[in-house]
């Protein structure tokens, strides 16, 4: 049985989510990728940042790994 740390993953997937979040929304309200692309990138950025900032902190200072199992 194969273990893998989810923390690292997380923390990546942390930094793309606002932006992610951002284009979303940017296509909801009827924008193109091209339009909103300079907004998604600073704000998207700033906040992939600070959110994968806060969560690496409350993953790694004083957290247990979080595993996920599979069989081979």
């Amino acid at each position: 049985m194969k273990r893998i740390d989810l923390r690292y993953p997380l923390v990546v997937l942390s930094f793309y989510a606002p932006g992610v979040i951002a284009l979303i929304g940017a296509w909801m309200l009827g924008y193109s990728t091209e339009e909103a692309r300079r907004y998604i990138a600073f704000f998207g950025g700033l906040g992939g940042l600070v959110f994968a900032r806060a969560v690496s902190i409350g993953l790694f200072v004083d957290g247990k790994p979080i595993w996920w199992e599979f069989r081979k």
